[in-house]
Parts: C-alpha cells; sequence; structure tokens
C-alpha cells in the first residue's frame, strides 16, 4: 500500500508541473521504463533517488518530503505473504497486502468455494486440478499453508465483521474431490456461517447472468481519501487482476450489491449444505 501512494503522488508531482515523463528521464538520467515502472508502481524508488526527484519537482517542504520518504522505506518492507513469492504470481501476492489495509473487503466466487471458507483437503484438491502444469507437492503444500494463514488473517474477530463472501450455488453442486471431501467441506461451510462474523450468503441459480459471472472477483474498499478502492479480478483460484479506474470498481460494486439483495441467507444456505447420503 505504502508503494501505491508514493507512485501515485510522484506522478501527481509530475503532472501538477506539467513535465513529461521524458524530460523526467533526462533530468534524472534513468531511462524510460524506470520512471514508468516507478509512477506505476510497478517497482519502488531509493531514498536517495526520491529526495533528487523531490528536488527537480521543486518540493522542499520538510514535513511532505519526510512523509514521502517515509512511504518509500515502508514500501521496501515485506508483508506477510512476501515468502510464498517463489510459488505465486507476483500481482495475487500484492492482491494479499493491500488485502489487509481494507476497511471492507467483498468476495464473489463463482466456480468453487472461496478460498477464504476452504479446509485444507479441498485447496489441495483444488490447487492440483487447476494448475496448467503439474506442481510438485512442497510447491502445492506452501499454497495450502497461505490459504490457512490467510484465513487466520482476514477472518479474525476483529476484521470478519468487514467482510463479504458471496458463493454462487453452482459452486455447491460442483464435486471437488470426493464426497468425504465435500462433507467435510460443507461441515466447515456450516461452522464458518455460525460462528464468524463475516457475511456469507449463497446467489441463486435464478440470478441469471450477470458481470461476475465468467471470473470471481474481490472489492476492496478504503477509508482514506488517498487509497482508491479497487477490484481485483481473479483468472483463477490464486492470480488476481488489479483495478482502480472508478467506474469499473462502481460496476462491480453494483453487481456485487445486486447479487447481495438475492442471497440466499442464514438456515436456508444452511439446507443447501447437505450432502446425498447425510
Amino acid at each position: 500500500m505504502a508503494r501505491r501512494r508514493l507512485s501515485r503522488t510522484l506522478k501527481r508531482l509530475r503532472e501538477d508541473r506539467r513535465y513529461t515523463i521524458n524530460q523526467v528521464q533526462r533530468a534524472m538520467e534513468w531511462s524510460t521504463s524506470k520512471v514508468v515502472r516507478i509512477e506505476s508502481g510497478a517497482v519502488g524508488i531509493t531514498v536517495n533517488d526520491l529526495r533528487v526527484l523531490l528536488a527537480y519537482y521543486g518540493l522542499h517542504d520538510d514535513e511532505t518530503v519526510e512523509a514521502l520518504l517515509h512511504l518509500s522505506r515502508a514500501s521496501k518492507r515485506h508483508h506477510w505473504a512476501a515468502q510464498y513469492r517463489p510459488v505465486l504470481p507476483a500481482a495475487y501476492i500484492d492482491f494479499l497486502g493491500y488485502e489487509m489495509e481494507a476497511t471492507l473487503g467483498s468476495y464473489w466466487e463463482p466456480l468453487f468455494i472461496p478460498t477464504l471458507l476452504q479446509t485444507e483437503e479441498y485447496a489441495e484438491v483444488l490447487i492440483k486440478a487447476t494448475a496448467a502444469q503439474h506442481l510438485p507437492m512442497p510447491e502445492v503444500e506452501a499454497r495450502v499453508r497461505l490459504n490457512n494463514e490467510r484465513q487466520r488473517r482476514v477472518l479474525t474477530p476483529e476484521r470478519a465483521g468487514a467482510t463479504r463472501i458471496i458463493i454462487d450455488e453452482s459452486a455447491l453442486v460442483r464435486c471437488v474431490g470426493d464426497e468425504d471431501v465435500m462433507r467435510r467441506q460443507f461441515a466447515h461451510l456450516d461452522v464458518m456461517i455460525e460462528r464468524t462474523r463475516a457475511e456469507i450468503v449463497v446467489a441463486p441459480l435464478a440470478v441469471g447472468a450477470h458481470l461476475g459471472l465468467d471470473s470471481s472477483f474481490s472489492i476492496l474498499e478504503h477509508a482514506a481519501s488517498d487509497d482508491p478502492d479497487m477490484v481485483h479480478r481473479h483468472g483463477g483460484p490464486q492470480d488476481a487482476l488489479e483495478v482502480e479506474d472508478p467506474r469499473v470498481v462502481q460496476q462491480h460494486k453494483e453487481t456485487f450489491d445486486g447479487l447481495a439483495s438475492a442471497a440466499i441467507r442464514g438456515d436456508n444456505v444452511r439446507r443447501l449444505l447437505v450432502r446425498p447420503g447425510q
């Protein structure tokens, strides 16, 4: 989150001064791609480089400069999921960092039980089945551990009340693993609905076609005005495409709210969690 705040601020400073990227590139003796990547948040900027850049922009207010230097230092700190970078896409790791900064998280999943609600064995089967190529077992186990850690962090009593999860009814029909895996997964879902403060509901098949039918998405909302709300569209169980465009974010909010208003709740959800033979 610190890197995103800093990159947006630096882009705004450049644009306010009507400097082009090429002018900054020449003045700083950087490559054009370096300026672009800093302003997009793809890479960070060192404290020394930042001091020189701010001086070039004519920013000399000590308090403002120190605040931006603090963001540069903070952006170098690794968040809790950084250790999993060798086995997961960078976009998904970044998403997990943004998630912990959000004041409200809204999650939609049309195909599977959402990651935040999966049992270990359900997650293992799903990770193996959806991988584009064979994954070594240590990598599968690392991804399952990450799922568990994420659940513990997001669904704490303090944070769970700011978490909304909608599961498509088709995800409850699709068998992932064998019937024993599904029975235990449904039992876990039942416990989560009963005990957690998160809002967990099911969108019925009758809602028809909508914006989220082709992929899952997560909406992360922030209280701070300089941290825009964002939507992450997930191309797979552990991948993410970040979008901050206000129009796109609003479209997804409206889709989520529409699904929530039509959702199955409470005891009616529990009735859907009875597997054959139970």
